[in-house]
């Protein structure tokens, strides 16, 4: 949950802005996304909902993927880490 709110939701944020408004209007324009229900761009826009939920379904699926794939990675090493010696058969 806590990478969903800190890491996942600023990150869909901010693709959402590059792929309605493009690059230059977050990087430079300074555009951001509003929170507020419907949601609007910072400029009063409303934020298209078919492609908000695009972008949100993509990142959820992406995140949810990493973090399983470091979960299963942290439990591949601490197997390997916390062996016993005699047991090479794993």
């Amino acid at each position: 949950m806590i990478v969903f709110i800190f890491i996942t939701l600023p990150a869909d944020f901010a693709m959402l802005v590059c792929i309605v408004r493009g690059p230059a209007a977050y990087f430079v324009g300074g555009i951001r996304i509003l929170t507020f229900k419907p949601a609007r761009f910072s400029d009063g826009q409303l934020v298209p909902a078919g492609i908000s939920a695009v972008v949100g379904f993509a990142s959820a699926l992406l995140t949810m993927w990493l973090v399983g794939s470091l979960l299963l990675a942290i439990r591949k090493l601490a197997k390997r880490h916390f062996r016993k010696r005699g047991d090479d058969a794993a």
